[in-house]
């Protein structure tokens, strides 16, 4: 009976420890910390308003740790517009998923992390201003593509529909008309088999 006190004060102290104290240095205050789920217990049902019910009570900067993986929550929009301006905030989390998508290294724009990353953000945007991106050419690309959108899904009313296949085409369609100065059309059986293709690699990732 002793003995089994003394381990449920060992395990109850150990918890408190974990919870209030195991954090890295200088880690924003937060709800606490638990084995395995971390701080996801602390959001609730929908997990939305729970962030906006911790900032009420931790501030507008506060950690929660995520399962395992530490992160630190921004709730006002100054402070959000300030991170984005820094590039110490464009870093991304070596989570498996990311890894796994590119052979155990953080690659792409999207994905990619440090100072190749930021090499590669420098060229896309060179390289989409050297298209028209930004200026009334791209817009008006844009425009035009999104009416032809919302013309094709108006003629699907009613019917079951992919409502995903129609965005890739148009994004394609964008895409490719600022890079080669025309566009497919929708039924067009070359850009089926592309975005046909484009659907087979998502899935083999």
């Amino acid at each position: 009976m002793i003995v089994a006190v003394v381990i449920l004060f060992l395990f109850l102290g150990a918890l408190w420890y974990f919870a209030f104290h195991c954090r890295p240095a200088n880690f924003p205050s937060g709800p606490p910390r638990l084995p395995i789920v971390g701080g996801l217990l602390s959001l609730g049902n929908p997990p939305h308003l729970g962030l906006r019910r911790l900032a009420q009570k931790y501030g507008p900067i506060y950690g929660i740790y995520c399962g395992n993986y530490p992160g630190v929550v921004l709730s006002d929009l100054k402070l959000i517009k300030d991170a984005f301006k820094d590039d110490r905030f464009s870093a991304r989390p070596p989570l498996r998923p990311f890894l796994e998508r590119s052979w155990g290294h953080r690659k792409g724009l999207i994905f990619g992390s440090g100072e190749e990353w930021l090499e590669q953000r420098k060229f896309a945007i060179k390289a989409f201003k050297e298209l028209g991106m930004g200026s009334g050419r791209a817009g008006a690309v844009i425009e035009g593509e999104v009416q032809e959108l919302v013309s094709r899904l108006r003629g699907e009313v009613g019917h079951p529909t992919a409502v995903n296949h129609f965005f890739h085409i148009a994004i394609v369609n964008a895409l490719w008309h600022l890079v080669a100065g025309f566009r497919y059309e929708y039924d067009d059986p070359k850009l089926q088999a592309l975005i046909s293709l484009t659907g087979d690699r998502k899935s083999v990732v």
